[in-house]
């Protein structure tokens, strides 16, 4: 955190990451939301007026991850709403309002920014920045870093900008600190090396990715923003790691909680020659994903297997046990998918961790319950993280386990529903963890 003495010598400066498309964004949520609260008085749910806000609201901001989680807000409403529209509209105007207070959120900047640097990146939003080369006064955490680098630029007349850089490492605990720096001005500010505890060093030039936070820079807070940078760089194949995660905080103890801003990033580079980057069809990470997803197992047919879909601590798991009794012998789930597959996509990209177990990836070009669907194997092994790519034309259609001819190729315009199955006799416990699935 940046001092007390900062705040009271610095100017106060308002950044501009609240652009006027996610205000005109939020002006939306916000009507929806004073809609909701009106009908509400004359006995209606409310739920109608939220979708139809959201879903203008998503509309706008297309291609942002705010947009994306107002679409999977809205998708996990619609199906809760056939069993309780009022908790649903609950559920769904809670997301609302959060995702208005990111949109509106202008973080404040209590100092200039070095040279060069980029601005804040918006909240919620992740986003590849590019930063030039800068100087810093570095120092490790033991023994007051804080007021070591306070010292050093004070002695040195160094004038204190904003945010101040700590670097994270890994631990059996999650991650922690262990450097923080106060960044110089320009890079023609006094001499690099050694003052006492404190090192000056120049920065090299180099991408992050950056992931906007509001609120106090907690640890719990940072390394729930790291998990999120990793999820998203996992989906990302041009990207790769090349240094270890730190934080960027703008702001000294006078402000407000309420408004407090600050950055999580990943030092990484782009690949020369990269894979195609996978387009995700969901997120394994997003706490409504588990809804919605519909379990059918052999209990249809008289069997004993049970399984489930839930959330894990790093994406979906689908778990259970497949039992052979009273004939049965499969465990499944499925979700629905509308829209179809992105324009062009030729192949599922699957990402999990396994037990060892042989798992089909079943795709459905209607929304029945029964009837012909497509689908393709895959192995797991136990403990293990595999990416597995599973072409379209791969797939075989099938009824009730046995190929169905003259069908046409599985195309992506087509598929409707996508699901997990397990069976081939494969007795016993079972938990297939989902950390990815998207397509190339």
């Amino acid at each position: 955190m940046l001092p007390t003495l900062l705040a009271l010598t610095a100017p106060l400066l308002t950044s501009d990451s609240a652009s006027p498309l996610r205000l005109e964004a939020a002006a939306l949520l916000g009507e929806a939301r004073s809609l909701a609260t009106e009908v509400r008085e004359s006995g209606a749910t409310g739920l109608t007026a939220l979708v139809a806000g959201a879903r203008a609201s998503a509309a706008q901001l297309e291609g942002t991850r705010s947009g994306q989680r107002l679409v999977d807000a809205v998708e996990a409403a619609r199906w809760a709403g056939l069993a309780d529209p009022a908790g649903a509209a609950r559920q769904l105007e809670a997301v609302l309002a959060e995702v208005e207070g990111d949109l509106r959120f202008e973080p404040y900047i209590e100092a200039e920014l070095p040279v060069g640097f980029p601005a804040p990146t918006p909240v919620g939003e992740i986003e590849v920045k590019a930063y030039p080369v800068y100087r810093m006064a570095r120092t490790d955490m033991s023994g007051g870093a804080f007021w070591k680098l306070f010292n050093h630029i004070k002695k040195n007349e160094i004038a204190m900008t904003a945010p101040v850089e700590m670097t994270w490492t890994s631990t059996e605990e999650g991650m922690r600190e262990v450097d923080m720096a106060f960044l110089y001005g320009n890079v023609d500010l006094g001499p690099v090396g050694s003052d006492g505890a404190v090192e000056v060093v120049d920065a090299e030039p180099g991408l992050v990715v950056s992931l906007g936070c509001r609120g106090e820079a907690t640890r719990t807070a940072v390394n729930a923003a790291y998990d999120e940078l990793l999820a998203w760089l996992a989906l990302q194949g041009e990207l790769e790691i090349t240094g270890p995660m730190r934080g960027m905080a703008y702001n000294s103890p006078m402000v407000p909680r309420s408004r407090k801003y600050f950055e999580v990033q990943v030092p990484v580079t782009r690949l020369e020659e990269a894979p195609l980057p996978m387009q995700a069809l969901l997120d394994p990470t997003s706490a409504a994903e588990a809804g919605q997803w519909q379990v059918v197992n052999d209990t249809v047919m008289g069997g004993r297997s049970s399984s489930g879909m839930r959330s894990g601590s790093e994406g979906l798991v689908f778990a259970g046990d497949l039992s052979l009794e009273n004939n049965g012998g499969f465990a499944s789930v499925r979700r629905p998918m509308p829209d179809g597959l992105p324009e062009g996509a030729d192949r599922f990209v699957v990402r999990v961790r396994g037990d060892g177990n042989t798992y089909k990836l079943r795709a459905r070009t209607n929304g029945r319950f029964d009837g012909v669907s497509y689908e393709r194997s895959f192995e797991t092994t136990a403990g293990e993280v595999i990416e597995v790519e599973l072409p379209l034309a791969e797939f075989r259609p099938v009824f009730r386990g046995r190929t169905v001819p003259g069908q046409p190729e599985l195309a992506a315009a087509a598929v409707r529903q996508l699901g997990l199955l397990i069976s081939d006799k494969q007795e016993g416990s079972f938990a297939l963890e989902v950390l990815a699935l998207g397509v190339r």
